[in-house]
């Protein structure tokens, strides 16, 4: 038997089924791995646009949000750096856009349109492109008008960012990670039935073998217990 294999299939069903985690390392219900063929990958809603910068855009709050990563402590590149601090830590962080291409703040309240008219607390973002073969960036169609409204907050246009029928849609998306958990869930009880086997056929050859010793043993003394009875039965 190859044990190779089934830590080989161990490895694969590990990476499928690899879990969403928030910066400060805590599981995030209801995040999807984007890219379960990498490694390591950042994580979206089932709702939201997955996009290449590692964010997602939620339609729901019409603005791009911070997710989750599939490493536990995110020391890999592949995750989101972003808003990782207090008090976003531990969930979704979601972005306020300032007037420059690209320039946000973390958060969606007070504080955060303070951040982008002071410009303290500002940070840039490369443009995502929604990963449905869509031609636009997210941010070319997310803009803030610089100038402070009567009420003193910055005034902002409404996101766009759509898929057309004829593009690979975000359904698709969704059926193909569904796919793929199923296969992971028949890999993992294969792995697991395997195993199975295999302790069980371990524990079999133990007990034969230690049967097979001890008859050997027997033997070993019953020959050498036959020259001195058959020596006994001569002086009779």
């Amino acid at each position: 038997m190859k044990f190779p294999a089934f830590f080989t299939v161990l490895l694969f069903a590990s990476l499928a089924s690899a879990e969403c985690y928030y910066p400060d390392g805590s599981l995030g219900s209801g995040l999807i791995p984007y890219n379960t063929e990498a490694s390591v990958t950042h994580c979206c809603r089932e709702s939201d646009v997955p996009l290449s910068n590692g964010l997602c855009f939620s339609s729901g709050l019409n603005a791009v949000v911070r997710r989750g990563c599939t490493d536990k402590a995110w020391n890999s590149t592949a995750c989101p750096n972003i808003c990782i601090a207090e008090p976003f830590k531990n969930g979704d962080a979601v972005m306020t856009p300032c007037g420059a291409y690209g320039t946000f703040c973390c958060g969606q309240d007070g504080d955060a349109r303070s951040c982008c008219e002071s410009g303290n607390g500002t940070f840039q973002i490369a443009g995502g492109e929604p990963q449905c073969n869509a031609t636009q960036t997210i941010f070319s169609t997310t803009t803030v008008s610089a100038t402070p409204t009567a009420t003193g907050n910055l005034a902002t246009s409404t996101a766009t960012v759509s898929c057309s029928a004829s593009d690979t849609s975000v359904e698709k998306l969704r059926a193909d990670l569904k796919s793929k958990q199923n296969v992971t869930i028949a890999l993992a009880t294969v792995f697991g039935v395997s195993m199975a086997v295999l302790i069980a056929a371990s524990v079999f050859w133990a007990r034969e073998r230690k049967r097979l010793n001890n008859d050997s043993i027997e033997l070993r003394n019953l020959k050498a217990r036959l020259p001195m009875t058959l020596l006994e039965a001569a002086k009779k």
